[in-house]
């Protein structure tokens, strides 16, 4: 059975600065970006207990590594059993800096 899914404001912002950084390079490029993001979301609300606690943060953060082109994020999110949701918190670009994860 799915869980429902949300997105916070912070992750809608992290999908539009990704989507606007590779705008400026390639069109193609950031619609494959936001494609494949979209599709590792559905994943997650379909199986959330697949991927692990997030390396950087330990429980209950989870994350899922997203892979498109020559960029990675993270997929960060949590899962609420109490009422079969999921949020997803982050979708963080690897190469910054991990000090900057919880601004």
């Amino acid at each position: 059975m799915s869980y429902s899914l949300r997105l916070s404001l912070r992750a809608e912002q992290d999908i539009a600065a990704l989507y606007a950084y590779l705008s400026e390079y390639s069109a193609e490029r950031a619609s494959h970006l936001a494609r494949t993001c979209f599709v590792a979301i559905n994943d997650v609300g379909r199986s959330p207990y697949r991927w692990p606690h997030f390396r950087l943060t330990g429980a209950p953060y989870r994350a899922r590594l997203i892979r498109s082109g020559h960029m990675t994020v993270w997929l960060i999110y949590l899962i609420n059993e109490s009422d079969r949701s999921i949020e997803i918190l982050r979708l963080w670009e690897s190469r910054q800096d991990p000090s900057r994860l919880r601004d």
